[in-house]
């Protein structure tokens, strides 16, 4: 009994020097990151240092930029590495009507009042028939006098229903569409004037929108997930139609219009592969949407060919100590 009494108080002490010696290393990481001056990834081990992570994503934008003057493209790419900073920039200035990329500020003011107190996912909000427009599947698919916002939310994002933004939008007010002009440079327009052409933006705007939800500099962690969590179960699935493995995960959001033959379709999101995270929006005015589509899609595909290159690239970095041998 004796001998199992001191294995016990054996076990006791060691588990209490390891909780101990725990404690005090995360106090240690959050000391690193109060105070030091590298990435916080670095002292959390999120990243790895001496990671000969390959950043040179010139030769992927001359690659781009060939193409489009090639194919004569009235088109805007902006991609950014979540992970370095690094990105590319093709007519990141010109000027597009939003479309359907509208919804996502939206969704992320409709989050805010949640978060204030000002409105919740169960609230039901009342659907009259004036709200009732077509979208992306056709009319609104309900005879229901109301719904929840969470059902709102999931149409107006999932399915870019414009049903689903009229009524959620209806709850936005002037204040909180200047929040959006102060955060973001993207100026709403007030619910009496939804139907009215929104001012222009571009690809650069829409990738500072994502980036706030990414780094969840403008919503709650939690609220910040649930809309990108929307945004990658999209029922225009690019992972699918850019052919690429079903491990990469796609958050993005879409748009499209056909104004006097005049036909625009933009896609922004976040691309998750593997380690790398990429913010990335491309813009598109005067081609047909199957063009419009093939683009995307060849862009996606070259992310991700491009990127799987680099992750093969890194491993020979990681094996020689003189950089400037190695031949590209």
């Amino acid at each position: 009994m004796q001998i199992k009494n001191k294995i016990i108080l054996i076990l006791a002490v060691i588990l209490t020097a390891l909780l101990i010696w725990d404690i005090y290393n995360q106090l240690e990481k959050k000391e690193k990151v109060k105070n030091g001056l590298l990435s916080p990834g670095i002292y959390l081990g999120i990243y790895k240092e001496k990671n000969s992570i390959i950043s040179n994503l010139y030769p992927l934008e001359l690659g781009l930029r060939k193409y489009i003057e090639k194919e004569n493209l009235n088109v805007s790419i902006y991609f950014t590495s979540l992970r370095n900073g690094n990105n590319i920039n093709i007519n990141g200035d010109k000027q597009f009507y939003p479309l359907s990329l509208s919804k996502l500020p939206i969704a992320i003011l409709i989050m805010r009042k949640i978060e204030e107190g000002k409105l919740s996912l169960d609230a039901m909000l009342k659907i009259e028939e004036e709200d009732k427009i077509y979208s992306y599947d056709g009319l609104y698919n309900t005879t229901a006098k109301e719904l929840p916002v969470n059902i709102l939310m999931e149409d107006m994002l999932k399915k870019s229903d414009n049903t689903a933004f009229k009524v959620l939008s209806k709850q936005i007010e002037e204040e909180d569409i200047n929040r959006t002009l102060d955060y973001f440079s993207f100026n709403l327009i007030p619910y009496n004037n939804w139907s009215k052409p929104a001012e222009e933006i571009n690809t650069q705007i829409m990738s500072n929108m994502l980036l706030a939800l990414y780094h969840s500099t403008v919503l709650k962690k939690e609220d910040s997930e649930y809309i990108l969590k929307l945004l990658s179960e999209s029922i225009f699935d690019i992972r699918e139609i850019s052919s690429l493995p079903e491990e990469v995960k796609i958050a993005h959001k879409w748009g499209e219009n056909n104004d006097k033959g005049s036909y625009h379709f933009h896609d922004c999101g976040i691309i998750y592969l593997r380690q790398a995270r990429m913010a990335y929006c491309v813009m598109t005015k005067d081609m047909d949407r199957e063009k419009a589509i093939n683009l995307i899609s060849l862009i996606m595909r070259s992310i991700y060919e491009y990127q799987e290159s680099e992750d093969s690239l890194s491993e020979i970095y990681k094996k020689r100590d003189n950089i400037g041998t190695i031949e590209i």
